[in-house]
């Protein structure tokens, strides 16, 4: 996993991909290589905080696809989980793997705490999924109301699957 990683920090035999690179290291990290530290602590300091949580997310999606490393939504879902706090795109990733309950434990409470957090910080996708959970009931008592909120917050922002939600809810006089 570090050659890797060093494959695509160097980009000798891989594409130079510095996202990619810092996965790989994280990775061997985890794994126990004490050269993966160095270099994990070097892509930090050279990309930033929030480009170390893409890395972490590029490691989720692996796991989730089956792609370069074996197919474990457990493991896309610990990963998601350790970018969660830091990045609204992880927290929706870790709510749609739980949301789905393959290989992990569905839950709903955890879906509607990963959503609404991501929600805070004006996420549209994450208020997309605290007004569905709160407009099915899912993990919380169903509340139109609130789901019209969250709809209207979402539809503000631009997204199409909201406007046309609350555009519904306005018609059928759920909520609103």
């Amino acid at each position: 996993m570090f050659n890797l990683g060093a494959a695509h920090y160097n980009g000798d035999g891989a594409a130079d991909n510095s996202i990619l690179a810092c996965a790989w290291f994280l990775l061997a990290q985890e794994g126990g290589n004490p050269a993966a530290q160095d270099a994990v602590r070097r892509c930090a300091a050279e990309m930033g905080r929030l480009a170390a949580v893409d890395a972490i997310i590029e490691i989720g999606e692996m796991y989730e696809k089956g792609e370069d490393l074996p197919q474990s939504y457990s493991e896309a879902a610990r990963w998601y989980r350790k970018g969660a706090a830091e990045s609204p795109e992880a927290a929706m990733r870790l709510a749609t793997v739980l949301m789905n309950g393959i290989g992990v434990k569905r839950d709903y409470g955890e879906v509607m705490a990963v959503c609404l957090d991501a929600a805070k910080k004006r996420y549209s996708p994450a208020e997309v999924c605290v007004a569905y959970l709160y407009r099915i009931g899912l993990g919380v008592a169903p509340d139109p109301k609130e789901a019209a909120k969250w709809y209207r917050e979402a539809a503000l922002q631009g997204h199409i699957r909201a406007e046309l939600t609350l555009a519904e809810m306005y018609i059928k006089g759920r909520g609103c």
